[in-house]
C-alpha cells in the first residue's frame, strides 16, 4: 500500500482560489449599511508607490498580494460587471466598500482616480484608527492622518507614525471577511471559523499565519530603516504555506458489501485556523482516491467537501457572483472545520488482486467566471470541386 498527500494544482488556480475570497464577497454586501466613518475628509489618500519609495521590501510583497488585486482581478471585474447591470448601478456602492475600500472617503465610485483602483491599498490599511463589528461602520479612518501599524515606537521624517493595537488583531480582518448577503445568508463565514476555533481560543490571530515576520528593512537606508524584520505583506498566499494545509491517512482498504472494494479516507484540516474550503462558495475541497492491482487495472473517485447555496428556484448555484447576489438559502455546508477529522469512504467497482496499491490527493477546486478569448468564425462562402 502507498499513501501521499499532493495538492495537483498549480500555482495560477491557487492564485484564483485565493483571489476569490476577496474578488466575489461584495455582491453579498448589497443590503449593508455604511460601512466606515472618517474622522476627516479634506485629506486624500497617498499611493502604495509613494509609500514604496522608502518602504521598498513591504511594497514589493504588498504588489504580490490579493490585495493589491481586490478591484482589478478578472474574476471580480466580471462579479462587479453583471452585479452593476442586475442592480442598476447600486452594486457600485456596495461592492467597492471591500473591493477599492478608499471609496468610503473619496466617495469615488466611478473610479475616476487612480487610487481607487490600487484595491485595498496600503493607506487605506494604516489609516484606520480602530475597529468596531457592533457598529454599522466597523472602520474607523483617520484620513491623512498619522499612519498606525504594529511597529512600536516607529518614528518617520516622511510622515507621522503611531503604534495600534488592532493591526494585531483578527478583528482588522473581521470586516470584508464576514459577509451576510441581503437575503441574511452567510455567504462568507471566515472570521466566525476563526474565532471559534483552537487558533482563537490559543489567541493565534489571523496576522500570525497570513502575514508573518520575515527579513526585510522597515525601511530604505536613506530614511534610517529602523527594523530588518518586516510582517509579510503578500499575506502568504502561495503554495509553500498552502503544503500540507490537509493531512490524509488511508484508514481502511479491504473487500466490503459484494464485490465492492471499501477505502476508508481520514481527511483532517491541520493548517488552518478556518475551515477549508472557506470564502464565498463555489470552491471545493476535494478528496480523489485511486485504487491499481497488479494487472494494471485501475479506477479513481472524487469526493468533494464546501458549502452550496440556492436560489429562490432551489437550484444550487454555480457561480460564485450570482451566489452572493441571489443565494437565498445555504442547502450543504460539508467545509472541514479548524483542527476537524473527516472520514471520507470510496467504493470501488472494481475487484483488485492481492498487490493493490491505494492512493489519496486533496486540492482546492474554484471555477470562476472569466472573460476568455474566443475564435468566432462565420462561413462567407464554400466550394467544391
Amino acid at each position: 500500500m502507498s499513501f501521499i498527500f499532493s495538492p495537483s494544482l498549480n500555482f495560477s488556480m491557487l492564485r484564483a482560489a485565493f483571489i476569490a475570497a476577496l474578488s466575489i464577497s461584495c455582491a453579498a454586501l448589497m443590503a449593508a449599511p455604511a460601512f466606515a466613518d472618517t474622522k476627516t475628509q479634506t485629506h486624500g489618500f497617498t499611493s502604495s508607490k509613494v509609500c514604496g519609495e522608502c518602504h521598498k521590501d513591504i511594497h514589493e510583497a504588498f504588489g504580490r498580494s490579493l490585495h493589491s488585486l481586490s478591484y482589478t482581478n478578472p474574476i471580480f471585474q466580471m462579479a462587479y460587471a453583471k452585479s452593476y447591470l442586475e442592480t442598476k448601478g447600486s452594486a457600485k456602492e456596495k461592492c467597492l466598500k471591500c473591493h477599492a475600500p478608499t471609496v468610503l472617503s473619496t466617495r469615488d465610485y466611478d473610479v475616476s482616480q487612480s487610487i481607487t483602483s490600487e484595491g485595498v491599498t496600503c493607506d487605506f490599511c494604516h489609516s484606520v484608527d480602530g475597529v468596531d463589528l457592533s457598529a454599522k461602520s466597523p472602520f474607523k479612518l483617520d484620513v491623512g492622518g498619522k499612519k498606525r501599524a504594529s511597529l512600536k515606537d516607529a518614528k518617520s521624517p516622511a510622515h507621522d507614525a503611531a503604534y495600534n493595537n488592532w493591526f494585531n488583531k483578527s478583528e482588522m480582518c473581521a470586516p470584508c471577511h464576514e459577509i451576510t448577503s441581503s437575503h441574511g445568508v452567510k455567504t462568507s463565514s471566515t472570521y466566525s471559523e476563526w474565532k471559534q476555533s483552537d487558533y482563537a481560543m490559543e489567541k493565534v490571530q489571523c496576522q500570525g499565519c497570513h502575514m508573518p515576520e520575515v527579513k526585510g528593512k522597515t525601511a530604505s537606508a536613506s530614511v534610517k530603516s529602523n527594523g530588518k524584520i518586516v510582517h509579510d505583506h503578500s499575506l502568504s498566499h502561495n503554495m509553500e504555506i498552502m503544503k500540507g494545509a490537509v493531512k490524509l491517512e488511508i484508514a481502511r482498504m479491504g473487500q466490503g458489501m459484494g464485490d465492492r472494494f471499501v477505502v476508508d479516507v481520514n481527511v483532517t484540516n491541520v493548517k488552518a485556523g478556518h475551515s477549508i474550503p472557506t470564502g464565498t462558495q463555489p470552491r471545493e475541497l476535494v478528496i480523489e482516491a485511486t485504487v491499481k492491482d497488479s494487472s494494471g487495472r485501475s479506477e479513481t473517485q472524487r469526493q468533494t467537501l464546501g458549502k452550496k447555496l440556492a436560489g429562490k428556484s432551489g437550484k444550487v448555484i454555480e457561480v460564485g457572483g450570482d451566489a452572493c447576489v441571489a443565494g437565498v438559502k445555504i442547502v450543504e455546508n460539508t467545509s472541514l472545520k479548524s483542527k476537524e477529522t473527516r472520514q471520507v469512504r470510496f467504493m470501488f467497482g472494481i475487484a483488485p488482486s492481492k498487490d493493490v496499491t491505494v492512493s489519496a490527493v486533496a486540492y482546492l477546486s474554484y471555477s470562476p467566471a472569466v472573460a476568455a478569448v474566443e475564435q468566432v468564425k462565420i462561413p462567407l462562402g464554400a466550394v467544391a470541386k
